[in-house]
């Protein structure tokens, strides 16, 4: 009985897992051109840029705040965080515009990754929808 109690806890835990927000797009012109286009458009919403690198395509993006109401559980910081990835499809040679978005609760050194805020969410898409190809 135990055992099936122990059991029946760890898949309720692993169903309970939070997984970022990953989305893909093909694109249009060079990949440093959609590079430029998808650090214009992150660096309009208030992110502060980390790790950007123009060569290899890659640069991510975050942005730390205190929520309204702060969960008495779990008090702290909030961070959203957008990583830009441009890679080049092997088959056609085109862009591929890679978008992920997440969102972590900070609490001294412990972070905890929670649920993708809406506002990250919505930052993701209009980089895919201003740079990519949207539904490809």
């Amino acid at each position: 009985m135990r055992g099936a109690l122990f059991t029946g806890c760890l898949l309720l835990l692993g169903c309970a897992t939070v997984e970022p927000l990953r989305m893909t797009s093909a694109a249009e012109g060079r990949p440093v051109e959609v590079y430029d286009c998808a650090l214009r458009e992150v660096s309009s919403l208030n992110c502060i840029l980390e790790n950007a690198n123009r060569e290899s395509g890659f640069f991510k993006a975050t942005r730390s705040y205190v929520p309204a109401f702060p969960s008495p559980y779990w008090p702290g910081t909030l961070v959203d965080e957008l990583t830009v990835l441009i890679t080049e499809d092997p088959g056609s040679k085109r862009p591929m515009l890679q978008v992920s978005a997440a969102s972590g609760r900070n609490v001294g050194r412990n972070a905890r990754l929670v649920q993708t805020s809406p506002e990250v969410t919505a930052h993701a898409k209009k980089v895919i929808a201003t740079c990519g190809r949207p539904g490809t």
